[in-house]
């Protein structure tokens, strides 16, 4: 969309999808200035832009153009609120003054909507008991929630960002280990969209002791093009469930080798266990 401005800020042109952004016909925008109250500005954030910072106002006060701002419109006649990247610049007279600005719109509303369901995915996940953790396609990483945090102690994702498994399990893990956990990852760029692997990893937890996850990792690709964008992990602790295998594992060996006759039978008297 495309408004222009005289040097006192009323609309002297605009075209049609600039009217469609701002919520009105292009004969309801002529002789407009900014202050109207036919529509409202607000910043990236959400807060209400004050008139003189709206694009023609910045202009006109610093006659230097504006480039590449991100502003939102609500207007009265249109329930939904509108985003729209925008750039604006003077145009000068003979003498040096501005005669005219020109401000351009382009529409990014569904950016900012699929901008704001990833944040709010992102805080889903953050908060989740599992583990997630993201990594480019040189196995680099590029974050990680709260639970992984928890595990191995760093205090921020910061600390993580551009580093590998190699360098923040050394010392921790085995380099046999280490390799495995890469290898994993490799293996999962690979798979096409949609796929995934399962496997059973086991990590050193930030108390020294070994803890055993259930671990899904796929692939990540761009929604448009399908660029490889990295490889994810979504890991469950099992660590509990494999010490209470381990223990009934023992029991039962126990029990096999016991010198008194045991078995055991259903509702029904059929056997369900017979000791050696």
């Amino acid at each position: 969309g495309v408004v222009v401005h005289a040097a006192d800020t009323s609309i002297i042109f605009a075209n049609e999808q600039a009217a469609n952004l701002l919520g009105l016909t292009i004969e309801q925008m002529m002789g407009k200035e900014t202050s109207d109250p036919a529509w409202c500005f607000v910043h990236d954030e959400g807060s209400t832009m004050p008139v003189a910072e709206y694009p023609a106002s910045r202009v006109l006060a610093d006659k230097a153009p504006v480039h590449d701002l991100i502003i939102g419109i609500n207007a009265p006649s249109r329930p939904d609120q509108v985003w729209v990247l925008v750039n604006a610049f003077p145009e000068f007279d003979h003498d040096g003054l501005i005669a005219r600005v020109v401000v351009t719109f382009v529409d990014i509303t569904n950016l900012k909507r699929a901008e704001k369901d990833r944040h709010h995915l992102f805080q889903l996940i953050d908060n989740a008991d599992s583990i997630a953790v993201m990594k480019d396609p040189e196995l680099r990483y590029l974050n990680v929630n709260q639970a992984y945090l928890r595990l191995t102690g760093y205090e921020s994702a910061r600390a993580l960002i551009g580093k590998t498994d190699a360098e923040l399990f050394k010392g921790l893990a085995t380099d046999e280990q280490i390799q495995e956990y890469m290898e994993n990852d490799r293996k999962a760029l690979l798979l096409p969209a949609g796929k995934y692997l399962t496997i059973e990893e086991r990590f050193p937890g930030d108390d020294g002791l070994e803890r055993f996850f259930l671990t899904k990792k796929f692939p990540i690709h761009s929604q448009g093009s399908g660029e490889l964008l990295g490889v994810s992990t979504l890991s469950s602790d099992i660590t509990d469930l494999k010490r209470l295998e381990q223990k009934l594992l023992l029991t039962q060996k126990s029990v096999d080798k016991a010198a008194l006759s045991i078995f055991w039978i259903d509702s029904l008297g059929s056997f369900l266990y017979v000791n050696d």
